[in-house]
C-alpha cells in the first residue's frame, strides 16, 4: 500500500476525526470494575514507580490474556469491554489494550491505543482510511512508552520488528506519531 496504485474511499474529514471515532467507541469498554481495580492493585503491590507499576501490569496482561479474536458484528473494529476480557482471559490486539488501559487506569495511569499497520507499510496516505491500520498498540505518553502486549515474549520497552518505525494514530486525542525506529544497542542476538 505504500507505492502500489490503489483506490480508497473513506468518510472521514482527516485523521483526527478517525481516531476520536475509534475512541468514543473504545473508550467506555475500559471501565474500571472493582475486579479490575482489585487485581491491578494485587499486581502492582508494593511498586515505588510509574514505570514499575507500568511494567508489571503490562507483563500481567501479556502472560495471562491469550491473543486470540472472535469477531461478531462490530467485533473486527470495536472491543470488547474489560470485564469480559478478564473473564474470559483471551482477547484479540484491540482486546489486549483495552484491558490494560483498564487495569493502568485503576491506578492513575493514563494510556491511549495507538492504531498501526502490522506489516510492511511505513507510512499513511494522503487521505484517512482504515486501510493501512491493522493493528492496536498501547502508548503511555508521561513515559513515552509503547507496548505491544499481543508480543508475549517481549520485554517493556521492546516492541516486535513489525511495529517499529511506523506512523501512528492516537486515539485517545486523534494526533499521529510515531513509533522508535530500531537502534543497534537494542536490537542483537
Amino acid at each position: 500500500s505504500d507505492f502500489a496504485p490503489h483506490i480508497n474511499i473513506s468518510s472521514f474529514a482527516d485523521y483526527k476525526s478517525m481516531g476520536l471515532a475509534y475512541q468514543a467507541r473504545a473508550y467506555p469498554k475500559t471501565k474500571v470494575t472493582d475486579d479490575i481495580e482489585s487485581l491491578a492493585k494485587e499486581v502492582i503491590a508494593d511498586a515505588k514507580s510509574e514505570k514499575e507499576m507500568v511494567r508489571r501490569l503490562y507483563n500481567w496482561v501479556s502472560k495471562n490474556i491469550r491473543y486470540m479474536g472472535i469477531y461478531i458484528g462490530a467485533g473486527g473494529f470495536v472491543p470488547h469491554d474489560a470485564a469480559s476480557i478478564l473473564a474470559n482471559r483471551y482477547g484479540d490486539c484491540k482486546d489486549h489494550v483495552v484491558i490494560l488501559e483498564s487495569l493502568l487506569r485503576a491506578v492513575g495511569i493514563e494510556s491511549t491505543p495507538a492504531l498501526i499497520n502490522l506489516g510492511s507499510s511505513y507510512r499513511l496516505p494522503k487521505f484517512p482510511v482504515l486501510s493501512p491500520f491493522n493493528h492496536v498498540i498501547t502508548y503511555i505518553p508521561t513515559l513515552d512508552l509503547y507496548l505491544d502486549s499481543t508480543a508475549q515474549f517481549a520485554s517493556m520497552g521492546t516492541l516486535p520488528s513489525d511495529d517499529m518505525d511506523k506512523p501512528v494514530l492516537f486515539t485517545a486525542s486523534g494526533l499521529l506519531g510515531k513509533t522508535p525506529a530500531p537502534k543497534p544497542g537494542t536490537n542483537y542476538s
